[in-house]
């Protein structure tokens, strides 16, 4: 054979050998970009969930403030309630509130509860009375600065009416930035994370960290970010300070306000430039490897072309494919790569996870068995793993030891064959994924809890009661069940707080709603606090005579408890009024009959004396 053929082959297959391993880690460097993105995207996409359920249960709490207020007011009772000692408390108890203030229609401001000093009348005259003027319910207004104490403030206000639905004032809670920026400064655990609160409007709210080089926000480019969709993930650059960033932004979804979460790309980009230069220096090392082979090869093909020759160059490059493993292998910063022989012995042993450990060190493993290596619990686990790959087939397991959390994977090595008479162990550290992931969810459950119970009775919460009877009433339509509604009302309360105080007035109420949550047994059944000293109990599956029974053993219950009431008109001890309702859910109908049907039962038992149960009858009520 002419030696330029064996020439021209050896140049062709060096060429395309060259262009794939290039290929391969161009892909490779691809595939880490886009698996580094996909996870920095998901964690922002997670902490922006997080970030809004906690400002979101934030926003609820200042409106439920806001939602008493409004109660004592359709009930004409706001300015003995404004006056009260629980709402001083309240407010300037809890750390989230900065302050408190009651405006009339005029804009005269009638009531203040504040933490700094203040001037309430300005804000009072400001945009939130010109917007409830005309005719805003719920307003999430602009950050503002509280006085002299240079404290942001985000104000929250509703509109008040009065009985004939006209504008009789507002009320505003004031939100201390400085709260947010403290969850914040817990959450953010690196320098290039940034967390923004947004009003959907564009106008930002809280921005932590502040950036170094601030420029002048575009409010209209913000806004048509936020009002394209309820939530996304995208790589943007930001309004805020003009750098590129990935960002996961999400809508609350009864509040105009955006939470956002951003990582700096070029911070991500840097931190991928190690691994870019890694594929770099192999590429270079393979390719003067291959070129390095090419000039050998050649000096031996103008000796003599002989099959020794190629054999030997084969071998050569073989070699070097090996030392290119033992380099990749050794730059594994939290795993390691195994090659195990049947009968479960090392054969390779490489990586940089516990290679200063003197009974773990790569060269001390070549030879000896898993179970000369690991205690035997440990070493039964991975010698079932390497079982799978001796047998042909894929396998992974997650296992602990010495307190830390692997991924081990295992496949099979065959030779030319196909005999599988080897496998190939990839071992990597995980612990710290897992604890991250616990705490997440454990925050989660968390937020959860406290958005459906109320603070005060540790029963479910309006909230929590509405969507329940949503989901039931649902359910009994199509299932065809009977879904029945008890409203509970502690009788001549108001009475109850001006004789033993507020105090004794809370523990009555807890002790109700103990009294409530003992009286239901079936898991489906749900006690939730109504709103003031109302409360519910919801029973699904039950019909009117199953409701009257569970109303019944409330009122034993409660009389076993004796809680004393000396001067009640109707007993000397604390008593309760309930109206039943039962209903067959049918599609269509709003589930707003059932509270109405037993609300008017309450209202007749409170109408015949009180300490009773009245159900809701169809003729009584036509």
């Amino acid at each position: 054979m002419p030696l330029a053929t064996p020439r021209r082959l050896l140049l062709f297959f060096s060429t395309l050998a060259t262009l794939s391993v290039g290929g391969f880690l161009a892909i490779e460097s691809w595939l880490v970009y886009k698996r580094d993105l996909a996870s920095v995207e998901s964690n922002l996409e997670a902490q922006a969930t997080l970030l809004t359920e906690h400002a979101e249960l934030a926003f609820t709490t200042a409106r439920q403030v806001l939602a008493d207020i409004e109660w004592e007011q359709n009930r004409q009772a706001m300015q003995q309630y404004l006056s009260s000692r629980p709402l001083y408390q309240r407010i300037l108890g809890t750390p989230l509130f900065g302050g408190l203030f009651v405006a009339n229609a005029e804009g005269d401001v009638i009531f203040t509860a504040k933490k700094f000093p203040a001037d309430f009348d300005v804000l009072a005259q400001g945009a939130l009375y010109q917007a409830h003027r005309q005719g805003a319910y719920d307003v999430v207004g602009w950050p503002l600065t509280l006085g002299e104490s240079d404290r942001q403030m985000i104000p929250v206000s509703h509109r008040l009416v009065d009985r004939n639905g006209e504008f009789a004032g507002f009320a505003v809670v004031l939100l201390q930035a400085e709260y947010f920026r403290d969850f914040y400064d817990r959450v953010i655990n690196d320098s290039e994370l940034r967390i923004g609160m947004f009003h959907r409007d564009g106008t930002v709210l809280i921005l932590h960290p502040s950036p170094l080089a601030e420029r002048p926000t575009s409010q209209h480019e913000l806004s048509a970010l936020f009002t394209a969709k309820a939530a996304d993930t995208l790589l943007v650059s930001s309004p805020v300070d003009g750098q590129d960033r990935i960002a996961a932004f999400r809508n609350m979804d009864m509040y105009p306000v955006t939470m956002a979460a951003s990582y700096s790309y070029a911070a991500f980009i840097e931190d991928l430039l190690p691994a870019f230069r890694r594929n770099a220096i192999l590429f270079l090392i393979f390719t003067g490897g291959v070129i390095l082979a090419w000039v050998l090869i050649d000096r031996a093909l103008r000796v003599a072309v002989k099959a020794r020759e190629a054999t030997t160059g084969a071998q050569r490059r073989q070699q070097e494919t090996l030392q290119l493993c033992h380099a990749i292998a050794h730059n594994l910063p939290n795993g390691r790569v195994f090659v195990i022989e049947r009968g479960y012995r090392y054969a390779f042993v490489e990586g940089r996870l516990w290679q200063d450990h003197p009974d773990y060190n790569p060269q001390a493993m070549v030879g000896k068995t898993i179970r000369e290596v690991f205690p035997a619990d440990h070493a039964a686990r991975l010698e079932s793993l390497v079982d799978t790959a001796l047998a042909g087939r894929e396998g992974e397991q997650e296992i602990i030891f010495q307190q830390r959390v692997f991924k081990a994977f295992a496949t099979p090595l065959r030779n030319e064959s196909g005999q599988v008479l080897r496998c190939l162990l990839l071992t990597q550290e995980i612990t710290r994924l897992k604890e991250d992931q616990k705490a997440l969810e454990m925050l989660n459950q968390e937020l959860d809890r406290l958005a459906r119970t109320d603070s005060l009775l540790g029963i479910s919460n309006r909230r929590e009661l509405d969507r329940h009877l949503e989901s039931e009433w649902s359910r009994g339509s199509r299932e065809g069940h009977p879904l029945a509604l008890l409203l509970i009302d502690v009788d001549c309360f108001k009475h109850y707080n001006d004789v033993y105080g507020h105090p004794a007035g809370d523990n009555s109420l807890q002790q109700v709603a103990s009294v409530l949550s003992e009286a239901i047994r079936r898991p489906g059944d749900l006690a939730a606090r109504y709103g003031g000293e109302e409360m519910a109990v919801l029973l699904p599956h039950t019909e009117m005579d199953g409701a009257l029974n569970i109303a019944q053993r409330i009122h034993e219950l409660l009389a076993e408890r004796n809680i004393p009431f000396a001067a009640s008109p109707v007993s000397d001890r604390v008593t309760v009024s309930i109206g039943a309702a039962s209903m067959l859910p049918v599609t269509g109908q709003a589930s707003q009959q059932l509270i109405d049907r037993a609300d008017q039962a309450l209202y007749r038992a409170k109408a015949n004396g009180r300490s009773r149960t009245e159900a809701y009858r169809e003729k009584e009520a036509n």
